[in-house]
């Protein structure tokens, strides 16, 4: 890995997508096969909407927007994902 984090290729080892946090402890790392571990289920697609709440927003040329949606992460195969751990 490149120790340059801003680098295109320190994202990679041996060819597989890297993904540094700093929520696990030193020494260990999560190996994911996310293809077959999980899928993104979609509960409600994205809305979109708009206002002017403000009796002013007209002058102020101010809105408000809001856009969301509601997803979740399912794990489908549990043994598709393992802790790693070592120094």
């Amino acid at each position: 890995m490149n120790p340059d984090p801003t680098a295109e290729e320190a994202a990679r080892l041996s060819g597989i997508q890297v993904v540094l946090t700093t929520q696990m402890t030193a020494g260990s790392c999560l190996i994911a096969d996310s293809h077959r571990a999980m899928r993104l289920f979609v509960r409600e697609g994205i809305r979109c909407a708009w206002a002017h709440p403000n009796a002013d927003d007209f002058v102020t040329n101010q809105a408000a927007f809001l856009a969301e949606e509601r997803i979740t992460l399912g794990v489908l195969r549990p043994t598709a994902i393992a802790v790693v751990t070592g120094s």
